[in-house]
């Protein structure tokens, strides 16, 4: 009896989300993206893969961008690879952000050198490719850090949803603050080597195209989107 409750529920939920996603969709579509050559635009993880995209994508745009990565001299060949490009200053600084004291000194000299941050964009994140028994306790918890724990110090993820709802309420709706979270599926970084896919309807993105729908949905205040785009509403059918 439960089983027939939840497929019934199902078949209702299916047509009910293909609805919403594609209202989303059109909304989003005749959303007219926003101008950020006013904007501070701060990349964490900028010294490689979608951060150097992004930075590279903002800078083109007019945006003054701040480059974070723990890896000086990636993230410094990235500043300055932008800058020939566009001819506009770019900002590199070096921080491990998932120590929060560092994440907090760094913010200071940023905001003393080149300005208050108006778009952060939380990109950085690591991926040890190896079967979980391989992995080390030093990986495990490297991993854990980078990629959940210091959202925290800069915010960022499901966290995202919890902190938009949690000023809406404090705010009582007039929060200028917009959030835009990103669910990417497998993007082409080179972070994983020999990468085999099995299933045949999933293909690797290539960073750049990743970077320009980030921007995309950043210029547009989208709340939610998933690269490629139909993956969003695939998870919430089965949710």
């Amino acid at each position: 009896m439960s089983f027939l409750i939840r497929l019934v529920f199902l078949l209702l939920k299916i047509p009910y989300r293909i609805c919403e996603s594609a209202y989303g969709a059109l909304s989003s579509f005749f959303v007219s993206k926003k101008s950020v050559s006013d904007e501070i635009v701060l990349v964490t993880g900028a010294g490689h893969g979608i951060g150097r995209e992004l930075t590279l994508q903002y800078a083109h745009l007019g945006a003054t961008v701040v480059c974070l990565d723990i890896n000086q001299q990636t993230n410094e060949n990235v500043a300055e690879e932008a800058t020939k490009a566009t001819g506009r200053p770019v900002y590199a600084y070096r921080c491990d952000i998932t120590d929060n004291a560092q994440v907090l000194e760094v913010a200071q000299q940023i905001r003393k050198e080149v300005g208050e941050v108006t778009v952060l964009i939380n990109n950085a994140g690591i991926m040890n490719c190896r079967f979980f028994m391989d992995l080390t306790i030093d990986q495990i918890k490297s991993e854990f850090n980078v990629n959940i724990l210091s959202h925290f110090w800069a915010s960022g993820n499901s966290f995202m949803t919890a902190l938009r709802e949690e000023l809406r309420i404090t705010t009582e709706g007039k929060s200028l603050i917009k959030f835009t979270t990103i669910f990417p599926n497998i993007v082409d970084t080179g972070l994983c080597k020999k990468l085999r896919l099995t299933n045949p309807i999933v293909s690797l993105v290539p960073p750049e195209k990743a970077a320009a729908e980030i921007i995309s949905a950043q210029r547009r205040d989208i709340t939610e989107r998933s690269i490629p785009s139909y993956w969003l509403p695939l998870i919430n059918i089965v949710q």
